[in-house]
């Protein structure tokens, strides 16, 4: 095994060693992209091919491949029409086929894949617009999830890995002051800095909604949490200067700030021009605030150490300006300090008191509408994601209301709960690659093999395929949080964004297995996010010990490939996806040297996370627990419905309109082969995947060359 570097990604390797980054390049990749691994696989062969590029079939297979001899060799980019598909077709009942399903099997994976997402959307049109379903509290999306240190480097990246307990079969239990069980995983990086914050802009549409639905869309979008753009501006400066005071970091006001106008001073608006009016009994400190926050150039700014943004850093572009209108002449101070993190949590609860936003709902447990602090809130938490996929937010046109009364002193209550947590939260959200998997695990289906991937992924497209086409992401919302409420309360940040591209990603992903992005996938599955927020991304998240002791025991295959995983922990090799292996290899056919861990069973425990930060003129290690041990605060009541719901007719022959793309189950099922290449003692050969009936000129291994 050899690691190797694409010299398209210097920029990166760069960046992972020096902190040196230049934003101007791009994660652009080509379509037959290469692991930065050598896997003996080359995900070529699992994407679309060139027009040159046929299908045969073999000999004793009658398996129909349909192909297109237009497809373009160029990637599927978000906004292109993808051409016609290779479809899957499943093999006849009685034939036995190495990769390919039976099309009895196709038949039953999507017909019973249909009817368990057609529960959670039938769940989720019962409930009136505007009302979500229960599980919006934001700290169920956390586990053993760490904060950021509480020191942090100035410049470049910051560094950490997971601590895992393997214990040695042949061992007793370890003790717990001396422990040798315990493994360091692969290290993450986490990147502090940009050079330029997030543009967004308000939308000139006067029918849109926070949920991105167009004016042709029918579906009666709710209205906008009040006030969303502004308070998103809020929430990203309160990320924003927490990082920077981790890094020991200051803020000031720049020259860029709106200037406040009096009422008497201000006509009749232009086209263009977002009136702010602020009652008498707004304090200085809160207009001098909202005057740099909503400025088209940022209004304030960190002090010269380090980079100049950090990833949540936003701010409001376009043709759209804010006029902030105050009651009377105010002049600012142009020495004044910017709020600290808690001061302007402070200043989010005046600026709520004095338009009247609605406070958080006291029912937790049943349905209930999304504050619009909370949604600003998540909506920030999406900030980074939409800054990696090169995603504009787009938020409707704010509405700001006269208070009529009050918020709850439970509201103020509330904010400081965010304010204590808000490491735990900028942890996940700052790194795309852990991010990235939590996010698709939304359709991950734990008992779906590899091979049957693609009924399965078409099956949820036929289901919330209308919810796609309209744009509709408030329903979407909540189908997601019916079924993995941890998981979709971050697909309901990158809904409020607005930006309709989210839903071309999630297109190309049922597609392809892929987003179609210019970055290399983040679809891969993670074990160290998985722990962080305790919802499973793949088979390896299977705690159930299996002991194996005859050398003639059948051992499925996800179990071994469990096994080879965990004793290979630091090594780099990615999880390219967490689809269920099929089929069983036999002990006997097994390197011996893993019988001890067969016989025991598979046992992985995530024990904590270790931060390297600079600490003044030293490098000291930073251990966090996670946020279970640390807060006490951990809901492991949260539901996780990941049961597959059998149909009524399973062996119903397929709609005349369904699609079934062949790549999905293609490119999960190539990858695991290539998973099953290699052995714990460092072998790597196809004898070692024991795939029986395997042969070179079966029609999916075609231009595939093992290692």
């Amino acid at each position: 095994m050899q690691l190797t570097w694409d010299p398209d990604l210097d920029h990166v390797r760069s960046w992972v060693l020096c902190g040196d980054y230049d934003s101007r390049d791009r994660f652009d990749r080509p379509l037959a992209w290469s692991s930065t691994v050598v896997t003996g696989l080359s995900e070529a062969a699992a994407v679309p091919q060139p027009d040159n590029a046929s299908v045969q079939p073999l000999a004793d297979v009658n398996a129909t491949l349909m192909s297109d001899p237009s497809m373009p060799d160029s990637s599927l980019s978000p906004s292109s029409t993808p051409p016609a598909m290779e479809q899957l077709r499943g093999v006849p009942d009685n034939v036995q086929d190495a990769l390919i399903p039976r099309d009895a099997d196709v038949r039953r994976m999507f017909h019973d894949g249909r009817h368990t997402w057609q529960h959670f959307l039938d769940k989720a049109l019962a409930l009136p617009r505007g009302v979500f379903p229960p599980g919006l509290e934001t700290s169920i999306i956390f586990k053993d999830m760490p904060p950021l240190p509480s020191s942090l480097p100035q410049k470049g990246v910051l560094a950490g890995a997971p601590k895992w307990s393997v214990p040695d079969p042949d061992e007793p239990l370890p003790d717990k002051d001396f422990d040798l069980s315990r493994v360091t995983g692969t290290t993450k990086y986490f990147r502090l800095a940009y050079p330029d914050p997030v543009e967004c802009c308000i939308s000139s549409d006067p029918s849109a909604s926070c949920y991105g639905n167009p004016p042709s869309s029918n579906v009666g979008a709710s209205d906008a949490p009040q006030g969303l753009a502004i308070l998103t501006m809020c929430w990203s400066y309160i990320f924003s200067t927490r990082l920077l005071h981790l890094q020991g970091r200051r803020v000031h006001y720049t020259d860029s700030c709106l200037r406040p106008f009096p009422k008497n001073a201000v006509g009749e608006p232009a086209h263009n021009e977002i009136l702010v009016e602020l009652p008498a009994n707004a304090t200085k400190p809160l207009i001098q605030w909202l005057c740099a926050l909503l400025a088209p150039n940022t209004g304030w700014e960190a002090d010269d150490k380090g980079g100049p943004f950090s990833p949540w850093a936003a701010c409001c572009t376009g043709d759209f300006k804010f006029v902030i209108v105050t009651s009377e002449e105010v002049s600012l101070d142009t020495n004044a300090e910017p709020p600290t993190v808690d001061e302007a949590a402070e200043l989010i609860f005046e600026l709520c008191n004095c338009f009247g936003i609605d406070q958080e709902p006291l029912r937790q447990y049943e349905p209930d509408q999304l504050s619009s602090v909370k949604a600003a809130f998540l909506a920030t938490l999406a900030l980074p994601f939409y800054r990696m996929a090169k995603l504009q937010p787009r938020f409707p046109k704010p509405s700001l209301n006269p208070a009529t009364g009050a918020p709850s002193n439970l509201y103020m209550s509330t904010m400081r709960r965010y304010t204590s947590d808000l490491q735990y939260y900028m942890t996940l959200s700052m790194h795309q690659w852990s991010l990235g998997p939590v996010i698709w695990s939304i359709f991950w289906q734990p008992d779906v093999e590899c091979n049957l991937v693609s009924p399965w992924l078409a099956a949820i497209k036929s289901v919330i395929g209308p919810a796609l086409d309209s744009c509709d992401f408030e329903l979407l919302a909540k189908v997601f949080a019916m079924r993995r409420p941890r998981v979709a309360l971050w697909w309901h940040g990158l809904f409020l964004l607005g930006n309709t591209g989210i839903l071309d990603l999630i297109r190309s992903y049922f597609d392809t297995l892929d987003e179609g992005c210019s970055y290399d996938t983040l679809a891969r599955p993670d074990i160290v996010s998985a722990a962080w927020t305790g919802a499973a991304q793949s088979y390896q998240d299977d705690q159930i010990p299996r002991a194996y002791y005859d050398l003639d025991s059948p051992v499925p295959r996800a179990d071994l490939l469990q096994h080879r995983h965990t004793l290979t922990l630091r090594d780099p090799w990615p999880l390219f996806y967490g689809w269920r292996p099929f089929g069983d290899v036999t002990k006997d056919t097994i390197e011996p040297d893993l019988y001890p861990w067969l016989e025991r069973g598979h046992r992985r425990v995530y024990q904590q996370w270790t931060w390297w930060a600079k600490d003044d003129a030293t490098s000291r290690p930073l251990v966090s627990q996670g946020f279970r041990h640390e807060t006490n605060r951990f809901n492991a009541s949260v539901p996780d419905y990941l049961a597959m719901i059998p149909s009524p007719d399973p062996s119903a022959p397929l709609p005349p309109d369904a699609v079934l793309p062949l790549a999905p189950s293609k490119r999960a099922t190539l990858q695991m082969i290539a998973h099953s290449l290699g052995n714990i003692v460092g072998e790597r050969s196809v004898s070692t995947a024991v795939i029986p009936g395997l042969g070179n000129n079966h029609p999916w291994l075609e231009d595939w060359t093992p290692a």
